[in-house]
């Protein structure tokens, strides 16, 4: 989740419903895909094995309550897998493995094989770089003037040149993919093969460059419609 108080405050509210009905829920934390995102959670991971270290005597000797203890042992799990993560993050990046597909390779395998996985992706029906990219930015240059969505960017290795003159063409092309319908589909192959139960498309265009309605217009469905029989798995 973003680093945002909005969101924080909706996962505390959405544990404690969970808690209330004896439910479960997992919240993934991103990583960073750097060296020096690596040795932040190495620092972190060493620091909750030492606060483990230390209580473990004192819960013994009852100085400190065994929930406690518990609470410190389960701390230095959480920054055991975000180690774990971090170091599989950078290498997947060392690899010239696209971020998305990491971080749905990532939701796998911390959920499991019967967890959905759904990730989303914005789609432009055109072949025509200049149109696909205009709309590409056209959509994106919200989220380029929120933080925690632009740190995220950069999490997943874009600089400040990338959000410069309302984004580069490598970041529109990584998080907006235009081409043909079969173009389309191989990028949503590539989430399904990374461990995506399914992909919600968002289905942009010049008439509709954002995923809502605006100005009271119909949501457009040519593109779904173009789209639907070559992605019909």
């Amino acid at each position: 989740m973003p680093d945002a108080p909005v969101f924080a405050d909706g996962i505390a509210r959405t544990v404690a419903l969970a808690e209330r009905g004896e439910g479960e829920v997992t919240v993934l934390t991103a990583v960073g895909r750097a060296e020096a995102d690596v040795a932040r959670a190495e620092a972190n991971q060493k620091k909750t094995e030492l606060d483990v270290a230390r209580d473990t005597p004192l819960a013994e000797r009852g100085s400190i309550s065994q929930q406690e203890l518990d609470n410190a042992v389960q701390a230095n799990l959480a920054n055991l897998a975000s180690l774990k993560a971090a170091r599989a993050s950078l290498a997947n990046a060392q690899a010239g493995v696209p971020r998305a597909q990491a971080d749905i390779a990532q939701a796998r395998a911390v959920l499991g094989p019967d967890a959905l996985v759904l990730p989303e992706q914005g789609v432009v029906l055109t072949t025509d770089p200049e149109v696909g990219r205009w709309v590409g930015r056209t959509y994106l240059q919200g989220y380029l003037t929120l933080p925690n969505y632009v740190n995220n960017m950069r999490r997943m290795g874009f600089g400040d040149d990338d959000f410069a003159a309302s984004g580069s063409d490598r970041l529109v092309d990584a998080l907006v993919v235009w081409g043909d319908e079969q173009t389309i589909k191989a990028r949503l192959d590539e989430h399904r093969a990374a461990g995506a139960d399914h992909v919600c498309i968002q289905v942009l265009s010049v008439e509709q460059p954002f995923p809502v309605m605006r100005g009271g217009q119909p949501f457009r469905l040519d593109g779904m419609r173009r789209l639907a029989p070559a992605l019909n798995y």
